[in-house]
């Protein structure tokens, strides 16, 4: 059998013992696997953690995050600045 080259994901819990396992089993074939971590290695035990902490997450970058096409600003101030004006006009 052909190596493959592999990106294994993990799930919404995060990257779990279990996922790296599985990636050991194909590298153990011979495979070349990529397991990225989407949480920068935090882990979650509920789905309800995980809804917590996307929305503490959604609070920060969406005041301190500085986006570039936004003129630097964060995407708060940039809605404050440009799209309440046009509700309040319509």
């Amino acid at each position: 059998m052909e190596s493959m080259n592999i990106m294994l994901f993990h799930s919404t819990y995060g990257l779990r013992p279990a996922v790296r396992a599985a990636a050991d089993r194909l590298r153990a074939a011979g495979h070349e696997v990529w397991t990225p971590d989407l949480f920068e290695g935090h882990t979650f035990e509920t789905v309800e953690e995980l809804r917590q902490a996307l929305l503490a997450f959604r609070e920060i970058y969406n005041e301190t995050w500085l986006i570039e096409r936004h003129g630097f600003l964060s995407p708060a101030e940039y809605r404050r600045r440009h799209l309440q004006p046009h509700a309040q006009a319509a």
